[in-house]
């Protein structure tokens, strides 16, 4: 599995439990270890298969950490353009302001910066992509 590049340890505890489990079982069911592990080890599949299916989570994972990132900061956006807009588009009327488009304009503000700091913070957080050798 470190040859076929699985080496976090999580996926090979769990593999290794599997493939445990499974001579097990079949040791229990009368046969012999040798020939238990080797069927076990053919159920579990080739190492370079497994790479791909493990490959595939994490891309799956990635993606749902990214829109968890994402969608707050996308509603944050909603929101300020909701608050900030209608005062904006009276400012630029010559309209005068009431305490509800300041109160808005000042929401708005709020939201935009907490928006903007969230997203930051999440970009931070990020692991770095290292260009691959």
């Amino acid at each position: 599995m470190l040859a076929a590049g699985i080496r976090t340890p999580v996926p090979l505890e769990e593999l290794e439990s599997h493939l445990r489990d499974d001579i097990e079982a079949q040791m229990e069911a009368g046969m012999d270890a040798p020939r238990a592990f080797a069927s076990a080890t053919t159920r579990i599949g080739p190492a370079a298969e497994l790479r791909g299916e493990f490959q595939k989570a994490n891309r799956i994972e990635t993606m749902k950490r990214h829109v968890f990132e994402i969608l707050p900061a996308i509603a944050l956006i909603a929101a300020l353009i909701g608050f900030l807009l209608p005062p904006i588009a009276k400012w630029k009327a010559d309209q005068p302001w009431n305490t509800v488009d300041t109160a808005a304009f000042v929401t708005g503000t709020i939201l935009f910066l907490a928006g903007a700091a969230f997203t930051a913070v999440c970009a931070l957080r990020r692991p770095k992509m290292r260009p691959k050798a």
